[in-house]
């Protein structure tokens, strides 16, 4: 009985990343279940080329359509507030507001950069933001999002998870 509740479990369970990608290990600040945005009531997830829990580059994520919640890839090279225009790639960091992540570690041009929004009060905040945490500068993470514009530019406003790879 126990094996077959278990198994029930296990398989009921709907994974934000499609079964071809290795499993994240996602940091998902306590649902376990990415939401918010604007997930379609119909189930659909997703049009075009991409679907619900694919993992694209940051070039992609700019260049491309997407309009289903993704996991984008890329280094964290700087933050910034109220404007792209406001873009710090050095330190020291003060804008705890907002990270910028590109595909280059050493990327500083604001055309090849993703905004992700950290919400005042956010655990998102405390835990990715250069300003408290400078050492992040330059690892890889990877953020479950909706696509929207922030800063100007394309970015995730509302993060659903993240892990750091």
């Amino acid at each position: 009985m126990t094996l077959l509740l278990s198994c029930l479990l296990l398989y009921s369970c709907e994974k934000p990343y499609s079964e071809e990608d290795t499993t994240p290990n996602i940091n998902t600040g306590g649902n376990n279940k990415p939401s918010g945005g604007d997930n379609d009531p119909d189930g659909n997830t997703g049009t075009g080329e991409y679907s619900t829990g694919d993992v694209v580059t940051v070039k992609e994520f700019i260049e491309k359509e997407i309009n289903c919640q993704v996991f984008v890839v890329g280094y964290i090279v700087g933050d910034c507030t109220k404007s792209i225009s406001n873009a710090n790639f050095e330190q020291p960091f003060t804008q705890p507001q907002a990270l910028l992540i590109a595909d280059d570690m050493n990327e500083n041009s604001t055309d090849k950069v993703a905004s992700i929004q950290l919400k005042s009060g956010s655990r998102w905040r405390s835990e990715l933001n250069l300003e408290d945490n400078p050492k992040l500068h330059r690892r890889k993470v990877m953020v479950f999002g909706f696509k929207e514009r922030y800063l100007g530019v394309p970015g995730i406003k509302s993060i659903d998870a993240f892990e750091f790879i």
